[in-house]
């Protein structure tokens, strides 16, 4: 398993220094491409040959790859050091981050809330006419303009079973629950019994 995630760090690794020529093109070097595709097949070995190795080697690539990886993040830090402070490219800031991911998800969220039910919005096509839960015919709308449909609630009324079973039952509610059951097994028990075929 670990393994996996070693070839995992070490492909997202790679990956990113490819990356930074479209992010960050100030740190890139055209050698960055050859060296992005190396890591990317020694990712790909390690994920292959994962199942193969033992606990020396797995402890030896554990120290290659965070060697590997301590000596990349230098490399573009003093890269990034060295450029002129107005031709590196902005970073965002942590607070700009977080508006963005918080915005993102709140988008997200009310997506998912719309498509759950409650209050949706549906066009009314002007050909047909909309009726309420009444009946009655609702005024047609133009195509432009959205009509706002509430969802209709059910509501349906609890079986004898569960209105015993529920503890907010009052005293007085059990003898006429009661009844009902027993009203209800009877009308299950005349049923007349279908005669069976004797061989």
């Amino acid at each position: 398993m670990l393994a996996y995630i070693l070839a995992l760090a070490v492909g997202l690794g790679s990956l990113s220094i490819y990356l930074a020529a479209f992010f960050l093109p100030e740190i890139h070097r055209k050698t960055d491409f050859y060296w992005s595709g190396v890591g990317l097949f020694y990712a790909l070995m390690l994920w292959v040959c994962a199942g193969r190795l033992t606990g020396g080697v797995l402890l030896g690539q554990i120290a290659a790859v965070s060697l590997l990886g301590w000596f990349c993040w230098q490399t573009l830090t003093l890269r990034r050091q060295l450029v002129p402070v107005e031709q590196q490219t902005e970073l965002p800031t942590t607070a700009e981050l977080q508006s963005k991911v918080g915005g993102l998800l709140t988008s997200v969220q009310d997506k998912i809330q719309g498509t759950r039910g409650g209050v949706t919005k549906r066009k009314i096509p002007t050909v047909a006419r909309a009726t309420g839960a009444t009946g009655a015919a609702a005024p047609v709308k133009s195509e432009d303009e959205t009509i706002v449909v509430s969802e209709p609630t059910v509501t349906t009324k609890p079986s004898p079973f569960e209105a015993i079973a529920n503890p907010e039952s009052t005293p007085e509610d059990v003898p006429s629950l009661v009844q009902e059951i027993q009203q209800n097994l009877e009308s299950q028990t005349t049923e007349p019994e279908k005669p069976t075929d004797s061989i």
